[in-house]
């Protein structure tokens, strides 16, 4: 099984300060220790690393522990941008509509804590991680 990231559950995996930070390293670590293989589209990859791409050291970290963590970045594939354009009709944001197109050229699951992406998980059919 497969289970694309979102942006948001990375980045408060990472964070001890965020509100949600210990959901998602429970929901990350118990998607992962099931055996379920972590991927995140390089753009939403990208939007993990905006915070810490200011400071050096900061960038260095947070790479490595997405390393660490199992996540797999993956490329954009041509005809993946068509998808996610398509993805923005839901009401998400342009990464959001990647991690989506993401999430169903690969036939994964999506885990997301943006409510406008789990209500778009149903009209793209894909199921929700957690």
């Amino acid at each position: 099984m497969i289970c694309v990231l979102d942006a948001d559950v990375v980045i408060a995996s990472l964070d001890r300060a965020d509100p949600s930070h210990e959901r998602a390293v429970s929901e990350v670590c118990r998607v992962r220790d099931g055996g379920t293989r972590l991927v995140m589209s390089v753009v939403n990859h990208a939007e993990v690393l905006v915070r810490a791409s200011r400071d050096p050291d900061a960038l260095v970290r947070a790479e490595t522990a997405v390393r660490e963590i199992g996540i797999e970045v993956v490329g954009v594939p041509p005809g993946l941008g068509r998808a996610a354009a398509a993805y923005r009709a839901f009401g998400v944001d342009l990464p959001d509509a990647f991690a989506l197109a993401t999430a169903q050229q690969l036939g994964a699951s999506l885990g997301s804590f943006d409510e406008r992406v789990r209500r778009a998980l149903t009209s793209a059919e894909i199921a929700p991680a957690f």
